[in-house]
């Protein structure tokens, strides 16, 4: 469906490309949080089970843990 359209974009997309935009890949610095500070933040209630939005941070927080460890395990499988 709209064959020419296709063409259209592939050929912009090559020259941006080409033009070195796209072409670099950023990546946010990894932080690691000890548990020194995971615990300042339940006893500041940055992350709570009594407040919506400390359960917010607190399920988003645990979230990102799951899926490092789990990104790490993949990783890990991959190396001979």
């Amino acid at each position: 469906m709209f064959p020419a359209l296709h063409r259209l974009v592939n050929a912009l997309f090559r020259e941006l490309h080409r033009e070195g935009v796209g072409a670099s890949k950023k990546s946010a610095p990894v932080i690691y949080i000890t548990f020194e500070e995971e615990q300042k933040l339940w006893e500041t209630g940055v992350l709570s089970t009594e407040m919506p939005s400390g359960l917010f941070n607190a399920v988003f927080y645990y979230n990102g843990l799951t899926y490092r460890q789990r990104i790490s395990n993949v990783f890990s499988a991959r190396e001979p």
